[in-house]
């Protein structure tokens, strides 16, 4: 039969796409280096502190205005190209309604930020809420690329914002000309450039709306994927939010340093997420396959992490200097938490593509309950090797608790077009 596809040529698939994905994703890193140490450099405390938090609230808030609809529609059209096309048309005015009222809030939070500020400031702060409507364009044009499995088109034009503005900044840090609104400016020329490179290189010809129920089922995917991401986010983050309130800021620097380092590891993880929802809610992947993906993602990954836990000390040392090598017994504890994150992350991926999100959402918040209860305990009797002790089992028990809800249920998802191609 021409249109199937073997289980070993899926895998195979799979993994050239997440070394493209892992190859992007390290050099978005990279960009975001750069950027820091020219804002760095080329700003003083002050103004880098008001620009970088005019960015967080504005990048948080045009990621909520979405309300996971790029994702919704991966899910929905089964791989389909058609089938996405109906379906963001019928999305088009619920989305207009989320982003204007993504603009509104964006505005109350950055003009507040800029409140006292100079006036070019307030013009950027304003300027900014530009980048609710262009990500939101962006994402769902984005969608468009996963559901037809084009990774490499997709990859590629990830890179543009965060490349476009990291050289601008860099530009402007040399020159003495990188300001709050220049910065600003930065970014939204670099987001609108790709929305404009979207907009010509993904082809988009419009077919008949979807139905209201498709819609509506779609929508509410949405609000569900982002009531379970929520606790996701807030668990990456959790033992430093806790730890602030807990310990003297110098034991928070030190232990965000092997959290730092740890990050490195996790970003392999997201490689493998972000290509495999869109392959299982495609049909292209039997999920009988993800303990064989799991298995071999681990071992490559415990490969990967033996020479920095051993190294770990030295690494520190060079990089961060002397006064933070007690992050070395963290961050190898650490390491071992993060194979569980990634584990964690490919059943969410399948979760995801299966529409199990309420085994989702419920597995990220036993996981805020392991970290909430015991990390005060464990940093009393074990300093910062308790925080990452905490972290590591709160990990461990999303990825079981994701593990076990899977085993209702192992079968292929018909519903998805492809389904029944794969050997």
């Amino acid at each position: 039969m021409a249109g199937r596809i073997t289980a070993a040529k899926s895998l195979r698939l799979l993994t050239s796409s997440s070394a493209q994905t892992l190859t992007a994703n390290i050099i978005n890193t990279a960009f975001g280096v750069v950027t820091g140490v020219a804002t760095a450099r080329g700003m003083d405390p002050s103004d880098r502190g008001v620009l970088v938090a005019l960015i967080l609230w504005t990048s948080t808030v045009a990621t909520f205005s979405v309300l996971g609809l790029d994702e919704s529609v991966v899910f929905s059209s089964g791989g389909n190209a058609d089938r996405s096309r109906s379906l963001r048309s019928g999305l088009s005015r619920h989305l207009r309604n989320q982003v204007f009222a993504g603009v509104v809030v964006v505005l109350v939070i950055d003009l507040a930020i800029a409140r006292g500020q100079a006036n070019t400031t307030l013009i950027a702060a304003i300027a900014l809420a530009l980048m609710v409507p262009l990500n939101a364009y962006i994402q769902l044009k984005f969608a468009q690329l996963r559901v037809e499995q084009k990774f490499s088109k997709w990859n590629l034009l990830r890179l543009i914002p965060a490349g476009v503005y990291s050289l601008i900044a860099a530009a402007l840090a040399v020159t003495s000309n990188l300001t709050v609104a220049s910065g600003s400016g930065a970014l939204v020329l670099g987001t609108a450039t790709t929305a404009l490179v979207a907009r010509v290189a993904i082809h988009d010809s419009r077919g008949a709306q979807s139905s209201a129920e498709t819609v509506t089922a779609s929508r509410r995917y949405g609000r569900r994927l982002v009531l379970a991401n929520i606790p996701y986010m807030a668990n990456q983050r959790l033992d430093q939010l806790l730890l602030g309130l807990l310990a003297a800021p110098a034991v928070l620097g030190v232990y965000a340093v092997a959290v730092s380092f740890a990050a490195l590891v996790q970003i392999v993880g997201t490689s493998v997420e972000q290509v495999l929802f869109p392959r299982m809610a495609s049909g292209y992947l039997d999920p009988r396959r993800i303990p064989r993906l799991i298995a071999g993602v681990v071992f490559a990954l415990c490969v990967a992490i033996v020479p920095l836990a051993i190294f770990a000390k030295r690494l520190i040392e060079l990089v961060y200097g002397g006064p933070y090598v007690e992050a070395e017994r963290p961050l190898q504890i650490l390491l071992v938490g993060t194979v569980m994150v990634v584990v964690s992350m490919i059943l969410t991926a399948e979760a995801k593509a299966l529409g199990r999100l309420t085994a989702l959402l419920r597995a990220q918040l036993w996981g805020m309950g392991i970290t909430a209860v015991t990390l005060f305990p464990a940093v009393y009797y074990a300093g910062l090797s308790g925080a990452a002790l905490s972290s590591t089992a709160a990990y461990s028990f999303v990825a079981v608790v994701l593990w076990r809800s899977r085993s209702r249920s192992v079968e292929p998802n018909l519903s998805r077009p492809n389904a029944g191609e794969i050997q």
